[in-house]
């Protein structure tokens, strides 16, 4: 049939508005480049048909099995010492899909307006178990492959140092969102008594590590097209030391044992303890500059 030739308005001409990328995205200034380039548009490639499925997915089910992936690759990668290459391939292969699902919980919450302050902490919780069960296989493989002094000790020393830029990029990224969003309610405390001990696990973890960064307070008093302005680097700089960010050099890098199990931990520990280091320091030195020049102390 064709199309009216008269201004007249049809269903034809007005499809249904559905779902689109950016609209599960966060804020540009806190995204992960590496997410929002790389991890994020798989994700949303893998809930994209929920919208017209109606299926008994939720955000908190899907962080679930995104734990659930991460440890499986946590397991591939301690036995990949006796198991070999395919191990470690398989390993490679369970952490991305754990880190395409980890992505992918978010985008569902803010798609459907389902997210909740208990769902921030059981991810924030899934994410740590994750992150220390994988490096703790990666480590225990590579120095078992790597016959060097300086393997273990540089294997101890990632586990702080992914610590402590995912808390700080966690707490910048809050503190961004505060003061160039609009005014928003204080968060409820902690009701259930799960909700409870999820949040006493997340201050631990990221709140104490976190409590000496120079991000900015939600109550600058400033313009917040100004606080934009200002804060919008130091927050892309501090974005690229996130846990996606940590995570693409370990399945990248892993990959690489099954050449040179040496090259692979070097690359590894150059990234992580070396350039992600470079990289939070510019990002702390922009954060109080810009702080300063927005009036704080």
């Amino acid at each position: 049939m064709p199309l009216p030739t008269t201004g007249e308005v049809t269903e034809l001409e007005l499809p249904a508005q559905g779902w689109t990328l950016g609209q599960a995205l966060k804020d540009p200034a806190v995204e992960e480049p590496i997410n929002r380039w790389v991890h994020r548009p798989l994700a949303f490639a893998l809930i994209r048909p929920l919208e017209h499925l109606e299926l008994p997915v939720t955000p908190n089910l899907i962080t679930l099995l995104s734990g659930v992936a991460g440890l499986a690759a946590a397991a591939c990668y301690y036995h990949a010492l006796e198991g070999g290459a395919a191990f470690t391939l398989a390993g490679a292969l369970l952490l991305f899909a754990s880190v395409i699902l980890d992505c992918a919980d978010g985008m569902l919450a803010r798609l459907t307006g389902a997210g909740s302050r208990f769902g921030m902490l059981l991810d924030g919780f899934v994410d740590s178990v994750v992150g220390i069960s994988v490096w703790y296989g990666v480590s225990h493989t590579l120095c078992g492959q790597v016959h060097a002094w300086w393997a273990w000790p540089a294997c101890v020393l990632m586990l702080p140092t992914i610590l402590v830029h995912c808390a700080l990029y966690d707490d910048a990224k809050n503190r961004y969102l505060r003061a160039v969003g609009p005014l928003r309610a204080a968060t409820p405390r902690p009701t259930s008594r799960v909700e409870r001990a999820l949040d006493a696990v997340y201050r631990t973890v990221y709140g104490s590590i976190a409590a000496g960064t120079t991000a900015p307070s939600a109550a600058l008093g400033v313009d917040r097209d100004l606080a934009r302005r200002e804060l919008a680097l130091p927050m892309r700089l501090t974005a690229f030391i996130g846990l996606g960010s940590h995570l693409v050099v370990i399945y990248t890098t892993t990959l690489l044992s099954a050449i040179e199990p040496g090259l692979a931990l070097q690359v590894m520990a150059a990234v992580l303890l070396l350039g992600l280091n470079v990289l939070m320091v510019a990002a702390l030195v922009g954060w109080t500059r810009a702080w300063h020049r927005l009036g704080g102390n």
